[in-house]
């Protein structure tokens, strides 16, 4: 009942989607379903008449038949006609639906991917769920085949039951028993197909990515420590396991499309059989053998495709409830905030906890500390010590699993999460090389202030871009990659960081954050970005991460983390007194340099 239930929820789904991706192209194409429904009937009843009138014709005076065979034969091939341009104008008319729907189901699936939150893509099975969405979207989109064809097959069979009582009632249920091993071979043929894509789905994401690893950022280290061999192993083991499970399931189709094969055969056999005894009977025409030979052959493979797209729409069904999850989705974080934060707020984690989803264990661990404003604040720790995480959970990309972040006294999630971000800029670990022009580049983090050269010209200033953009022939209106432009610029890993730190600075944000700024960058960069930041983020706060303590000094305020823990807090010149882990590790580094 359930699955029933599910079944006829996706069909108005579906239909919503198809009605809503363009309501024109919906009402022509029912119109368009009605008339090809129709219209093949009439070349049949054309076709008897046109054969029984040439057979009277031979059995009597030629002449007094000819004017109506003509009459037939014009009514035939016009009708045929009529029916070509329908299933061309059709077939256009599909092409631009396909389009809009195309277009459609994109849309709603860049808006859910883009609201949706970050911890949907810490999940393995969530993730295997939105690779089958973005190529479920191919099946939805034939949803609109199956819905149209599914009305027009039955507006087809109900037309066909009804010429056919004129033969034979019994025939009828005859003919469906015939059918049903064929309905019942395409269900299990696609229940096989949905089965082995569902269950091999990580196994072609794994396919994909060790194919990918010859095109993409591991060309210099497959060549270095030659690993084509051990990565080709890995594809080939993958593969061959593929292989094997496709081609039992390809055995198992085969099986069934025989068996549905041979019983269809028969069926035609004794359809044959049936009408030619009839015929010598006396009790039909030679045009009425044609005739309903045809008619009972349009009623078989109506029902038979009605039954298959039954089956097919069953299989899709499957595959768009995957579709309507995903879309449907509910977010973790709640978003009902309305409040609006001040400009330069007092931040404080209050025995925060936070674990990942299907994790094992907490990244943070009741930790508490104060961002008071215009402070800035240093992250220490080893990788995976919880550093970014305290990132994440200040842009409200999560939410604690336990304790609270307050926002000058009051819960972060009491916010609006939009006006609430708007207090961040931000450089990230996994900063994004974006295929635009510089101005585009920087300009992303406040687009309204695209045009503003002054501001772009601190911001390249700052990051120390303008080093190498100077003489530049389109300055900043310069593309960037050659991915759309075979004449764009080709950055190098720390002039593209740079452009990520300038994107950070030129958003007007009263906290900036910066996750390892200078990772890529050599130590004259390094300092001047610092140099820089400590006069930008002036009367703002700031929470800096970086593995060089040398940069972590000019921090008001110091947090040591380890395995989640806030082991140590403090200025510099305080945790070098302690003589504690921040101590430890500060002097490690600095007798590097001695």
């Amino acid at each position: 009942m359930d699955k029933l239930k599910d079944y006829f929820q996706n069909i108005r789904y579906a239909s919503k989607i198809i009605f809503a991706a363009s309501k024109k192209y919906f009402i022509f194409k029912m119109l368009l379903s009605i008339l090809s429904s129709v219209l093949p009937y009439l070349p049949l009843f054309l076709w008897r008449e046109l054969i029984n009138a040439l057979v009277d014709a031979t059995f009597g005076e030629i002449n007094s038949f000819l004017n109506k065979i003509w009459w037939i034969a014009a009514l035939y091939c016009g009708t045929m006609l009529v029916q070509r341009l329908l299933d061309t104008v059709s077939d256009y008319l599909s092409f631009k639906y396909n389009d809009a729907i195309d277009y459609y189901l994109d849309n709603v699936m860049i808006d859910k991917v883009s609201s949706v939150d970050l911890a949907f893509f810490d999940s393995s099975d969530l993730n295997d769920k939105l690779n089958n969405s973005w190529s479920l979207i191919y099946s939805t989109k034939n949803m609109v085949t199956f819905i149209f064809d599914m009305f027009q097959k039955a507006i087809r069979l109900a037309i066909s039951f009804s010429l056919m009582i004129t033969l034979s009632l019994w025939l009828i249920p005859f003919v469906i028993v015939f059918c049903i091993p064929s309905v019942i071979s395409d269900g299990l043929v696609n229940n096989l197909d949905y089965q082995f894509e569902k269950e091999y789905a990580k196994s072609r994401r794994k396919l994909e990515y060790y194919k990918d690893l010859f095109f993409e950022g591991a060309r210099s280290e497959v060549r270095l420590y030659h690993l084509s061999e051990y990565f080709s192993n890995l594809y080939k083991l993958v593969w061959n396991q593929w292989d094997k499970a496709i081609h039992s399931k390809n055995i198992k189709v085969c099986i069934v499309n025989m068996i549905s094969l041979i019983l269809l055969t028969v069926n035609e056999i004794i359809i044959y059989v049936l009408s030619v005894a009839r015929l010598i009977a006396g009790k039909i025409e030679v045009g009425d053998v044609a005739y309903y030979v045809s008619l009972l052959a349009q009623f078989r493979g109506d029902f038979t495709s009605l039954c298959y797209r039954i089956n097919t729409f069953s299989k899709n069904s499957k595959e768009l409830s995957d579709v309507r999850t995903f879309v449907e989705m509910k977010p973790l974080l709640e978003k009902g905030g309305t409040k609006v934060p001040t400009a330069n707020p007092k931040i404080e984690f209050n025995n925060v906890s936070f674990r990942y989803p299907n994790a094992e264990k907490n990244v943070l661990d009741h930790c508490s500390f104060v961002i008071n404003p215009g402070e800035t604040v240093g992250l220490v720790g080893l990788n995976g010590s919880g550093k970014s995480t305290i990132v994440k959970l200040l842009c409200r990309f999560y939410d604690p699993s336990e304790g609270e972040i307050l926002i000058d006294g009051i819960d972060s999630r009491e916010y609006d999460i939009v006006k609430l971000r708007s207090l961040f800029a931000a450089l990230f670990q996994d900063y994004v090389k974006y295929s635009f022009n510089l101005r585009e580049n920087i300009a992303l983090s406040d687009l309204s202030r695209i045009e503003d050269d002054a501001a772009i010209k601190q911001a390249c200033d700052i990051s120390n871009v303008s080093d190498f953009t100077k003489n530049w022939d389109n300055g900043v209106d310069e593309n960037l990659t050659r991915r759309f432009d075979k004449t764009g610029k080709e950055l190098s890993g720390g002039q593209w960081q740079r452009v990520a730190l300038a994107r950070a600075f030129f958003r007007n944000a009263s906290i900036i954050l910066l996750d390892e700024p200078s990772a890529a960058l050599d130590p004259l960069a390094e300092h001047q970005i610092f140099e820089d930041f400590s006069k930008i983020s002036k009367g703002k706060s700031a929470i800096l991460i970086s593995h060089r303590l040398s940069s972590i000094t000019l921090a008001d305020k110091i947090l040591v983390l380890e395995d989640g823990h806030i082991i140590e807090q403090g200025t510099h010149r305080d945790l070098i007194e302690k003589n504690g882990r921040y101590a430890y590790l500060f002097n490690l580094q600095a007798s590097k340099y001695v």
